[in-house]
């Protein structure tokens, strides 16, 4: 079976106005999460809609293995999903986030210890 154009979707950063086809990144990992079932429930239809079963695949790099996390722990039942695969996903928390502790750990920058950040 080709593949169609159609069944691809970019689920990404659009900005400050949450859009169908992407979120806006200042919520919390679930609010980004909710419009993941209307691009799913998207992209099921169109591969039903050629013969096939509706089942979904998701990739998902750094915040985006976050997100797609959250939307299979909130649809654990019925949500359409083959597989998913996250590349570079802080699952475990970020520890290096924090530029103190990044200092602290390599030892590079003794004197970061004393802003506020």
């Amino acid at each position: 079976m080709a593949y169609s154009q159609d069944w691809f979707l970019s689920y990404s950063y659009t900005g400050t106005d949450a859009k169908t086809s992407g979120y806006n990144n200042q919520g919390t990992i679930e609010d980004v999460s909710l419009g993941m079932e209307q691009a799913v429930a998207t992209l099921s239809a169109s591969h039903k809609a050629a013969g096939g079963d509706g089942q979904v695949d998701l990739l998902g790099y750094s915040l985006g293995g976050l997100v797609i996390r959250e939307y299979l722990a909130a649809h654990p039942n019925n949500h359409n999903i083959h597989q998913a695969v996250t590349i570079a996903s802080p699952h475990q928390g970020a520890y290096f986030a924090d530029i103190r502790k990044a200092a602290d750990a390599f030892g590079l920058i003794p004197s970061v210890k004393n802003y506020v950040i």
